[in-house]
């Protein structure tokens, strides 16, 4: 009988840690890769759209974003006078489930402040979903 109360208490407990592991409400729900890792590397912005369903990825096309795992950030978007590079700092926030910056240039044209926090909605090695403040979702890929 101990066997089996102890291979139920394994598969049960192995199970729990399965899926309690989602920590973003996309996913995923299982990784070996640390969050840095996953958001180490450059970005660019595949969609936007607004709670009500608007597109706005046009407003976003030309952003790259270069984050190190260091927590250096630099942020290139086609400025009202030609391409612009913001630089500055990243980190995860409440529990790693926001992700901000902190950035400093000029952001004449830029479409988010030198400030900015993002809920983070899917983090995987291609994905990186965020939520800004206006509820608005943006999906980065690599």
């Amino acid at each position: 009988m101990k066997p089996l109360l102890r291979h139920t208490t394994i598969a049960i407990l192995a199970l729990l840690l399965l899926f309690g592991c989602k920590r973003y409400e996309e996913g995923p729900y299982f990784t070996l890769l640390s969050k840095k890792n996953r958001i180490s590397g450059n970005w660019e912005v595949v969609t936007a759209t607004t709670t009500t369903g608007l597109d706005f990825t046009a407003d976003l096309a030309g952003y790259h974003f270069d984050l190190s795992r260091d927590g250096q950030a630099s942020i290139e978007y086609p400025g009202l006078s030609g391409p612009a590079v913001l630089t500055g700092e990243w980190t995860l926030e409440f529990n790693k489930s926001v992700f901000q910056w902190e950035v400093e240039g000029d952001t004449l044209g830029f479409y988010y402040s030198r400030f900015e926090q993002f809920d983070i909605l899917r983090l995987t090695n291609e994905d990186f979903w965020l939520i800004d403040r206006d509820n608005a979702e943006i999906r980065l890929g690599r």
